[in-house]
């Protein structure tokens, strides 16, 4: 931890995450420290140590006082939590719009059979069958 890291734990927003690369599946964990209010399986971006932005999952949300910092390493900022609202939206969205073709998709096949099933019946067949089904 640096000089500036014990100075910012004066600030109840500062905490270090414990943070995992895609897939999301490794068991190698680094940290980073955040003035962000992060839960963990939150979606954050964070600065690569090649200077990139990479979409990380944060694993665990550490109080700096509890924290067992590597001596002399400069740790790096969570450059902003990702907002997945939109995206939530967008499949629920899609969610119900499969659903309601899923349902005009079976009365339509519905209609198709009991119209061409009508077709070959009488008009005395049809009252009879009407009849029979309105018991």
């Amino acid at each position: 931890m640096n000089l500036s890291d014990t100075f910012l734990t004066e600030n109840p927003k500062f905490k270090f995450v414990s943070i995992v690369f895609a897939p999301y599946t490794g068991s190698k964990e680094y940290t980073y420290k955040t003035l962000i209010d992060l839960e963990v399986d939150d979606f954050v971006v964070v600065q690569t140590p090649s200077k990139e932005y990479q979409c990380v999952k944060v694993r665990a949300v550490l109080d700096p006082l509890e924290v067992d910092l590597i001596p002399g390493v400069n740790y790096k900022w969570i450059v902003q939590k990702v907002d997945m609202t939109h995206f939530e939206e967008c499949m629920e969205m899609e969610k119900q719009v499969q659903l309601k073709l899923r349902k005009a998709e079976a009365r339509k096949r519905q209609s198709e059979l009991r119209q061409s099933s009508l077709e070959f019946l009488t008009d005395e067949e049809r009252a009879e069958t009407v009849k029979l089904v309105r018991l």
